[in-house]
């Protein structure tokens, strides 16, 4: 049992690095998704603190993400991030093999790393973006374009408060007809 954690460790950052060494990887797969969140800026400190939107944000967190700053684009690769590309591309394959249009929604757009994934991915799809705090999105659009992002689809952005009364009809207001076939949600990071 003692060797399962260093064995995960070291599975994950072997992982990473075949991942990141793989030529032109199949769109959704592991190595893909890892390949095209570091394209896009991988781990990336934010120039803006938490935001002044919400009073939910408890103090001692608030002081702790402007003495370490906010990072975001650290979702696929565990070497330095979460590790979710297996997930990701697990869950993923559905819709990646069909084809077809999907409607994604992505709570906590925060610098638009995962909007610029999901449209690379699903260039037919409508791909949501919805965040308290905007902001950080549009200060950092310029450089994901320059990386090359958004020329197969353009997300489509709304300023949420994910725990604010009243976000069914919002939500509906803002899907009409559509129905959501993925939700990922970066936004509150709470329980």
């Amino acid at each position: 049992m003692g060797l399962r954690r260093p064995f995960r460790k070291l599975a994950r950052k072997l992982t990473d690095v075949y991942c990141t060494s793989i030529r032109d990887p199949a769109p959704g797969t592991v190595a893909w998704l890892v390949q095209t969140e570091q394209a896009y800026g991988g781990r990336v400190v934010a120039t803006r603190g938490p935001s002044t939107l919400s009073d939910r944000v408890p103090d001692e967190i608030r002081g702790k993400l402007l003495d370490e700053g906010l990072v975001g684009g650290d979702r696929m690769s565990s070497h330095g991030g979460h590790g979710y590309a297996g997930w990701y591309a697990k869950h993923l394959a559905p819709w990646v093999r069909s084809g077809a249009p999907v409607t994604l929604l992505e709570v906590g757009v925060f610098k638009g790393t995962g909007l610029a994934i999901w449209c690379d991915l699903f260039p037919n799809g409508r791909v949501i973006g919805l965040d308290i705090e905007l902001g950080n999105f549009v200060d950092n659009r310029g450089n994901l374009q320059a990386l090359g992002a958004f020329r197969k689809a353009e997300p489509e952005l709304h300023q949420f408060d994910q725990l604010a009364d009243g976000n069914r009809q919002r939500l509906q207001g803002i899907l009409g007809d559509d129905r959501l076939d993925i939700v990922t949600d970066d936004g509150d990071h709470s329980e």
